[in-house]
């Protein structure tokens, strides 16, 4: 009897807290009545709807959507489940047009997900998916205006995996390629054999710089260059022999070489990647070596050859010119050469090479 006037009692105070609104109060009186009869289905009714009415309570005075969200996910089919629901899809849509504002994707990436997990096929998805693509497709121009390829294509890419059929997902596409196609470019160095009619041994070497300006370096020569000379002369017959000092006459047989050799440098300039533009100048050395013999019939040394060569003081001379071209990346291993160079008439020059 005492157990039984003590659970009306607590029941009767727990109904007028609940009935005012103080829900919190009115728990801890059902949870009492429960103490004293823990299977009465009337102290358990009253002490879920208590819990559901404290959830929403503090539901709607919370500035929070996860206030929300808690009360919805505890009560699916509660009360007040339409209205929060409602109300989580209104807060979402307001942080992602916040977020938007402040061009925080993460915050949008995040309620995008999030109302398509809670809400699947709703239409006010719609309202935050159209915020987000417009923020892909502004950002992906804006680094695309700045040239930051890796950053805007992958903007871009984002757009397209929302709207593949978007009304400006032609243009993100054409601007990926246009990424895809920049990424590819890289400055190089390179080194290459170089060729032309006068010079046929060379080598040229530089910079190819994906951005603008770079520099190149040339060095050329022919094969006689390298014949071992004994002296000098010049037109008159004046010589100075480094050997044979003894011979008093000599001979000049019908053989001449003509050696020279050349130096040029220049800047490279990037035309249309992976084409680049070459302009220079150099310098170039020109001579005339002439074969001459001994005639002295008095010559000591009978052994030695009496045949040697002379450069002629006379035909000697330095000439400067200029050199422009072609240079064309091929893949990122080889690079091939064209251009022309101007000494007294044109005169084609070729290379093939490898970029390092």
């Amino acid at each position: 009897m005492k157990a039984l006037n003590s659970y009306n009692a607590t029941m009767r105070a727990g109904e007028l807290k609940f009935n005012s609104g103080n829900y919190d109060n009115a728990i801890d009186e059902f949870e009492k009545a429960l103490k004293i009869f823990p299977y009465d289905k009337s102290a358990s009714d009253f002490l879920k709807k208590s819990k559901e009415e404290a959830a929403w309570k503090k539901a709607i005075n919370s500035k929070y959507v996860e206030d929300y969200e808690n009360y919805v996910d505890t009560y699916p089919h509660g009360k007040y489940a339409d209205a929060g629901k409602s109300t989580i899809k209104k807060s979402y849509i307001s942080i992602a047009e916040k977020a938007s504002q402040e061009s925080n994707e993460s915050q949008l990436v995040k309620f995008y997900d999030k109302y398509r997990q809670r809400f699947p096929g709703d239409d006010g998805i719609q309202k935050i998916r159209n915020l987000l693509i417009e923020f892909y497709l502004k950002s992906g121009n804006t680094n695309l205006d700045e040239k930051d390829w890796d950053v805007a294509k992958n903007y871009f890419e984002s757009y397209l995996n929302i709207s593949s059929y978007g009304i400006d997902a032609d243009h993100c596409r054409k601007s990926i390629k246009k990424c895809e196609w920049k990424l590819k470019q890289t400055s190089s160095g390179f080194i290459a054999y170089s060729y032309d009619s006068i010079s046929p041994i060379g080598i040229s070497f530089g910079k190819l710089n994906k951005n603008g300006i770079g520099f190149y370096t040339t060095l050329k020569l022919n094969s006689n260059m390298f014949t071992n000379l004994n002296g000098t002369i010049d037109d008159n017959g004046n010589s100075e022999l480094d050997r044979f000092t003894e011979a008093i006459t000599h001979t000049r047989l019908n053989e001449t070489r003509k050696p020279n050799a050349s130096a040029s440098l220049g800047l490279t300039i990037k035309l249309i990647y992976p084409l680049f533009m070459y302009i220079g100048g150099g310098a170039i050395y020109t001579s005339l070596y002439d074969k001459w013999e001994a005639s002295d019939p008095s010559y000591v040394y009978q052994d030695v050859d009496r045949k040697y060569w002379l450069r002629n003081t006379d035909k000697t001379e330095f000439n400067f010119f200029p050199e422009g071209g072609v240079i064309f990346k091929v893949s990122h291993v080889l690079v091939l050469k064209y251009g022309v160079i101007y000494n007294e008439n044109l005169i084609h020059q070729f290379g093939l090479g490898f970029q390092l």
